[in-house]
């Protein structure tokens, strides 16, 4: 116990009042900036000697060593950082509840996406993710993984009805 004048109550209330105006593609857009994150760290865990040295720096640093070490093109560079920071940016605008600006930053962020994998629609959060990744390691896109999963499902489909046909 705190031995605080605290109204508990009204806390909850409030807390309740946070989840209830959420953005609903809040989930979408924390997860897939702890996935970007995540990898961000795995890329350069493999260009760095020591990359250990690098746990304290938060996201923007981290973007920009990430930048400063990209061995590909140096346009390619430049269009991912970009993203990549517009990606931080929405992150911000969700989690401190700027939710007015929120539309706004997916706009500059799909624009940004769209440099860095112009093939690409990324309509969400998870498929902008998913497009950077696979930047990262020259594909495939989420485009492209959703055509083969979609054929190969087809496939079954069909042999599916042609194995009742025949029974």
């Amino acid at each position: 116990m705190a031995r605080e004048k605290y109204d508990v109550v009204g806390g909850l209330e409030r807390l309740i009042g946070s989840l209830n105006g959420l953005d609903p593609r809040t989930p979408d857009i924390i997860a897939s900036h702890i996935a970007l994150e995540r990898e961000i760290e795995v890329v350069l865990s493999r260009s760095l000697y020591r990359p250990h040295h690098i746990v304290n720096l938060n996201y923007a640093q981290k973007v920009r060593v990430l930048a400063a070490t990209w061995k590909g093109e140096d346009t390619d560079a430049d269009h991912l950082l970009d993203a990549l920071l517009k990606f931080g940016t929405l992150r911000n605008k969700v989690a401190h509840g700027n939710s007015s600006l929120i539309d706004e930053s997916f706009r500059h962020l799909r624009t940004a996406y769209q440099k860095l994998q112009p093939d690409e629609i990324g309509l969400s959060a998870s498929d902008i993710a998913g497009g950077i990744i696979a930047f990262f390691g020259d594909g495939p896109t989420p485009t492209e993984i959703r055509a083969v999963s979609e054929g190969i499902e087809h496939l079954w489909e069909t042999a599916d009805e042609s194995a009742a046909r025949q029974a």
